[in-house]
């Protein structure tokens, strides 16, 4: 078994569901994408800009870059929103093979026709303190596919703004 550092070790108590062998202790996303449970557990983040709002964001494979998740609150605040009620609220999903240089796109916002986004924050702490909640939503791609993410569950830790 993998020696959980400090921080990993508070975050098992914090976020009870999350996978510390894979993860680099700062929290989790995790949903099923079109049938297929993904862990996005690679360098997490939960940062809060200005301009773009509340960041959630991470990978499954950080050296490939495997893929990627983020997901953008506008302005974040306990409860549950939906895409066309909260202006600034995005997902991005992309992924791409090992073997290829390119990567599918897919994302939700107010502006893409057939997306959607609904997104719970059941907990929203301060800097330092974990932000939790649950997604689901439809992203497409440039071609006007669309994808089905259930499931989705967060609990990052907050950092400080860059």
């Amino acid at each position: 078994m993998k020696r959980m550092g400090s921080v990993a070790a508070v975050l098992l108590g914090l976020c009870p569901g999350l996978d510390t062998q894979a993860a680099d202790g700062i929290g989790s996303i995790q949903c099923t994408i079109a049938g297929v449970t993904n862990r996005f557990t690679v360098s997490p983040q939960a940062v809060e800009t200005p301009r773009e709002g509340l960041q959630l964001f991470a990978f499954t494979d950080f050296r490939d870059k495997a893929a990627s998740l983020s997901l953008t609150i506008a302005a974040p605040r306990l409860g549950t929103f939906r895409l066309r009620d909260a202006p600034g609220m995005t997902l991005h999903w992309s992924r791409s093979t090992h073997s290829s240089s390119t990567a599918d796109h897919y994302d939700a916002r107010w502006d893409l026709a057939g997306t959607a986004i609904e997104v719970t924050v059941d907990k929203l702490g301060g800097i330092g303190e974990t932000i939790e909640g649950r997604f689901s939503g439809i992203v497409g791609n440039s071609l006007g596919q669309l994808v089905t993410l259930t499931n989705g569950t967060f609990c990052l830790v907050r950092s400080a703004p860059k």
